[in-house]
């Protein structure tokens, strides 16, 4: 979990084997799906880092995206 003023609470950046990274906030004891994107292969590590995304992907690719609370 991060805490992330831009949106208003708590998030968590999960990677799933359906090859996807989503972003869930956590606010008021409820986890709300903020945004989804698709990945070239299923995400195995993340990290938040001077403002990106770090993603490590199980095909040893690594990819960086901007972090935004929006999507």
């Amino acid at each position: 979990m991060r805490q992330d003023k831009a949106a208003g609470g708590e998030v968590a950046l999960v990677g799933g084997n359906d090859k996807t990274l989503t972003v869930y906030q956590f606010t008021g004891g409820q986890l709300t799906k903020l945004w989804q994107v698709a990945c070239d292969a299923a995400p195995r590590s993340v990290d938040l880092f001077n403002g990106n995304i770090l993603l490590g992907l199980k095909n040893g690719s690594i990819c960086e995206l901007p972090w935004s609370a929006n999507g």
